[in-house]
């Protein structure tokens, strides 16, 4: 079960919006007097070493995860390596440092 805390102001997290605000503004000048009405903050996953972790489950054989902190940038390239294992049965040497297995 979820425990729901009271809000609370959150000055920095405040400014960072402002001024987010101010420099899409500065591209989009209707943005100078828009007010923000909801700011949302999440946690990122990250493994203690930053990079990224891909392999294959230790229970099943079916399952395969990429966890990237940097999948806008990685995810394509990534999943036709993934691709590349799954439908070809190869092992693609350069996923090698990533492995899950290295902790």
């Amino acid at each position: 079960m979820r425990r729901r805390l009271p809000r609370a102001a959150h000055p920095a997290r405040d400014q960072r919006s402002e001024r987010l605000r101010a420099d899409a503004a500065a591209a989009l000048p209707a943005l100078r007097d828009a007010s923000i009405e909801k700011v949302t903050v999440g946690r990122r996953i990250v493994p203690a070493d930053g990079l990224p972790v891909i392999g294959h489950s230790p229970l099943y054989s079916n399952v395969r995860s990429v966890t990237t902190n940097a999948g806008i940038t990685l995810g394509p390239v990534l999943a036709q390596l993934m691709a590349t294992e799954v439908l070809d049965g190869a092992r693609v040497d350069v996923l090698d440092p990533y492995r899950v297995d290295r902790f």
